[in-house]
């Protein structure tokens, strides 16, 4: 797996480290690289690795925590995503700067369970926590801060504030 991350193929590392069922050492290696590994695998090939990582692997890597609980938000329903959500809230980093990027995801994570349950001015204050972490680097999680926040706003009746952070969403996507 090493041999594959020196040369660049992050992809190829993670998919031996599941066919050796090496769960740990793929597990960090998704940790590490996700952002590369959104950039350059199909988001559908991450979220199928992260849904396959044995849960107690899971504990060990907060962001693939929070994926896990965003996958499971889209995919299987709210209880289990509000279960992983629950444990990544517990995970940290000891590295400052990952630590906030995570809080910021997490936020994310836990704006969209705010929106599920008609929580809007909570999901807004998470967005704007979660906007203030990220770096625009985190390109994936910016842009949901931005459409999850519009989408707060606009089932809260505020169509043309909405509308300004679709806007900014699509501005962003587009860069």
């Amino acid at each position: 797996m090493d041999w594959h991350l020196e040369a660049g193929n992050t992809g190829e590392a993670v998919r031996l480290g599941f066919k050796s069922e090496n769960f740990e050492r793929a597990t960090e290696i998704l940790d590490e690289n996700m952002q590369d590994l959104m950039n350059n695998e199909t988001v559908g090939q991450v979220v199928r690795w992260i849904m396959a990582i044995p849960f107690k692997y899971l504990k060990r890597a907060p962001q693939v925590m929070i994926y896990h609980a965003m996958a499971h938000y889209v995919q299987s329903g709210i209880l289990e995503a509000r279960s992983s959500l629950e444990e990544a809230k517990k995970l940290t980093y000891d590295d400052p700067d990952r630590q906030k990027e995570f809080e910021g995801m997490t936020a994310i994570v836990q704006a969209y369970d705010h929106i599920l349950s008609n929580e809007f001015e909570k999901a807004k204050v998470e967005t704007e926590n979660a906007l203030q972490k990220l770096t625009s680097e985190i390109n994936f999680w910016r842009l949901a801060a931005f459409i999850f926040r519009g989408d707060a706003k606009l089932f809260s009746g505020d169509t043309d504030s909405a509308a300004v952070d679709y806007q900014q969403a699509y501005q962003d996507a587009s860069k």
